[in-house]
């Protein structure tokens, strides 16, 4: 006579169920580790990037500016100027300011120390635009 399910085999049931979500909590986790390790890895590695492109942008202006600066040509040197500027104050707040050499004995510092230096130079220079526009009047009725 079968008066209801035998008690070790429910046990049992219950045990490989448990074990079986065990299992999937397991590997869950397991892929969320690795989904946060590639995620990583891969902004570490986009910076990197960006900051190479933006020390060779940089020393492709801070260069730039000095051939041209020997030259006659202000439009070109002003223009430069500004591209020097900007990209220098980039660099800094982007990346702080650089030290060291890398493994070919260039010292970006050194040419960023020296971007610097003409950056602080040239704005300097600039004209402010509150002085341009201290001497416009602007009138709101008619004449």
């Amino acid at each position: 006579m079968l008066t209801g399910p035998n008690p070790e085999l429910a046990d049992e049931i219950r045990w490989v169920a448990i074990m079986r979500f065990s299992h999937i909590i397991i590997v869950l986790i397991a892929l969320v580790a690795c989904i946060l390790s590639y995620v990583a890895g891969r902004q570490a590695g986009h910076k990197v990037a960006l900051r190479e492109d933006a020390e060779f942008n940089l020393m492709i202006a801070l260069r730039t500016y000095q051939v041209v600066q020997g030259t006659n040509w202000a439009k070109a040197h002003s223009t430069l100027g500004v591209v020097l500027y900007s990209r220098t104050r980039d660099y800094e707040r982007r990346f702080g300011i650089p030290t060291g050499t890398n493994s070919s004995g260039f010292s970006f510092a050194r040419a960023f120390a020296e971007a610097k230096a003409l950056s602080a130079r040239i704005e300097r220079e600039l004209v402010p635009l509150n002085s341009i526009f201290t001497n416009v009047t602007i009138s709101t009725g008619p004449p």
